[in-house]
């Protein structure tokens, strides 16, 4: 009656978002953490080249790839989502 996870994702360009506890099936209810990590970075390689041509683009790609997993630590929300399907609760934690 219940599926339980402890390491569901979805990863896009946008956000990384994971998910870890408890749906009901039968009950029909969730206890679930979610913890969502948007990628505040993705786009400044893009920017860049479009703004200084495609050698400051490049640079600009290293360097997202050297910074861009602290600063997506810091920019990480989490949230509580509990009771039914119909009508869940989510609380940011």
């Amino acid at each position: 009656g219940n599926l339980l996870t402890q390491r569901a994702y979805l990863e896009s360009t946008v956000a990384y978002i994971s998910l870890k506890g408890r749906i009901g099936l039968v009950a029909k209810d969730l206890n679930l953490m979610m913890s969502v990590v948007p990628h505040l970075t993705a786009s400044l390689p893009v920017i860049a080249t479009i703004a200084g041509g495609p050698i400051v683009g490049a640079a600009t790609w290293v360097l997202d790839k050297a910074i861009s997993p602290e600063v997506n630590k810091i920019s990480q929300y989490n949230y509580a989502i509990t009771g039914s399907w119909k009508k869940p609760i989510v609380t940011k934690k």
